[in-house]
């Protein structure tokens, strides 16, 4: 069952939130907005008494980066969830960000001041474009985010990993210089299966920070039967 949220929006402080409860019958806080423009945002670590486990999708977001005001954030260890451009188009130039956070949201801090970001080890999910629009000079990477040495195939970049004791291919990405009109991913490689297409491995839209070289458009990707899973904004961009 989804978790259900309490009826009405409750203000403390500075924030709104709303009372989660889980499938488990667990209660947590979401920080859903705020309601006063403020340079400096201290996230409580409890309120009535419940942990604040997520901060909401677009809940300090600013339509325009000149209506920004929040130049600092300061995070509890209780956060799991950052949503969606949840911070963007703010002012922000530092955080630190608690090793209880789990996932970070597209564009959680786009088009902020930051110039250096570190993602800690707790961190499984990253929606992509996370610091698009950021001076970034220096950043830090989970092991787990970074790509292993890709083969190449072609045109066409993959790493190989084991599932249920077989080899298999994973494509993450391609060495296009131009524009495609079409690319035909093929059913194996080097005698692999290919199953899976990496995150953002031929979106010309989205990365994984947003730090990356836009990458040439291509408007048609075809897959062969054999593909099990498709990554995070893989295909964004494709038309």
């Amino acid at each position: 069952a989804a978790p259900t949220q309490s009826a009405t929006q409750k203000t403390i402080g500075d924030v709104t939130y709303n009372i989660v409860t889980k499938a488990n019958g667990a209660r947590e806080i979401h920080i859903t907005g705020y309601i006063t423009q403020k340079r400096s945002v201290i996230i409580p670590a409890t309120i009535e008494g419940l942990p604040v486990t997520e901060i909401g999708d677009r809940a300090f977001y600013v339509d325009d980066v000149a209506d920004g005001s929040i130049t600092s954030v300061i995070f509890p260890n209780s956060i799991k969830r950052i949503g969606n451009e949840a911070f963007a188009n703010q002012r922000i130039k530092k955080i630190t960000l608690p090793n209880s956070v789990k996932e970070i949201g597209y564009q959680a801090f786009a088009h902020n001041k930051l110039t250096h970001i570190t993602i800690p080890k707790s961190v499984q999910t990253i929606g992509g474009n996370i610091v698009i629009g950021n001076p970034i000079k220096t950043y830090k990477l989970p092991a787990h985010f970074k790509q292993s040495t890709a083969k190449e195939s072609g045109k066409l970049l993959y790493t190989t990993f084991t599932r249920y004791g077989k080899q298999e291919v994973r494509i993450t990405g391609h060495t296009y210089e131009a524009a495609q009109t079409k690319i035909l991913v093929p059913q194996t490689i080097q005698g692999m299966p290919v199953t899976e297409i990496g995150d953002y491995a031929f979106t010309n839209k989205a990365s994984l920070l947003g730090l990356e070289q836009t990458k040439p458009a291509i408007q048609d990707v075809t897959l062969p039967s054999t593909i099990r899973k498709i990554g995070n904004h893989a295909l964004a961009g494709v038309s």
